[in-house]
């Protein structure tokens, strides 16, 4: 994800650039990260400019791809000792996700 993020030119791919195998798309034209753990089809629904170099893009998903080894078949739930995203959250700053902790389900309140 950081590596691709750099500015390229528009006749370089940036997957190509940084030899990332790449697979055929369902419905959509672009090819997706053949190895990614997950990826998402997409349909663009709206753009919206965020100042005068962002763009805040809202999409519609269409087709689901998920790595086998990610997904328990009998649960349909992550499995969590295959599946360590990270996240970006802001500049070049990212974060991990193995560290973890499961908390018991919320009680909630009473209605009424």
């Amino acid at each position: 994800m950081h590596r691709t993020s750099g500015i390229f030119p528009s006749e370089v791919s940036e997957a190509e650039a940084e030899g990332l195998a790449l697979a055929k798309s369902v419905i959509v034209a672009p090819p997706r990260i053949r190895d990614a753990p997950f990826a998402l089809e997409c349909r663009t629904m709206q753009v919206i400019d965020v100042g005068t170099e962002r763009r805040l893009v809202l999409g519609e998903g269409l087709h689901l791809h998920i790595r086998d080894d990610v997904i328990d078949p009998a649960t349909l739930r992550v499995r969590d000792e295959n599946y360590f995203p990270i996240g970006r959250m802001y500049g070049n700053r990212y974060v991990r996700t193995r560290d973890r902790i499961t908390f018991p389900p919320a009680k909630g309140r009473p209605t009424g």
